[in-house]
């Protein structure tokens, strides 16, 4: 009889009380988040395709996506923040420096 593969869903959740960069180690993970903290976005060792979900759990801030030298970020509107609680955006790295930041932003 064959075993039937496991099917496993979902990406890691990471909850941060501090700053975090869209590393390598970051990639592919669901990321909760504070209003008041930021995401360095610089040159990494990360593949292009990497992918990172973030999503506010506070009422106070606004979660910031900043961009080290050398990096194209390209959102809507030029908007580099989460919007508001319960806000959320993925990143993904298009290209060696580029990424495209989608969501709920402000």
């Amino acid at each position: 009889k064959k075993k039937k593969k496991e099917v496993q869903g979902g990406k890691p959740i990471t909850t941060h009380t501090s700053n975090l960069s869209a590393s390598l180690a970051e990639a592919g993970r669901y990321h909760i988040v504070h209003g008041t903290l930021t995401c360095s976005i610089s040159t990494s060792t990360a593949p292009i395709g990497a992918e990172y979900e973030f999503f506010q759990t506070s009422s106070v801030g606004q979660f910031l996506f900043e961009t080290g030298s050398g990096i194209t970020l390209i959102s809507k509107n030029d908007s580099l923040r989460l919007a508001e609680l319960g806000s959320s955006a993925p990143l993904k790295k298009v290209a060696v420096d580029t990424f495209h930041l989608m969501g709920d932003l402000t």
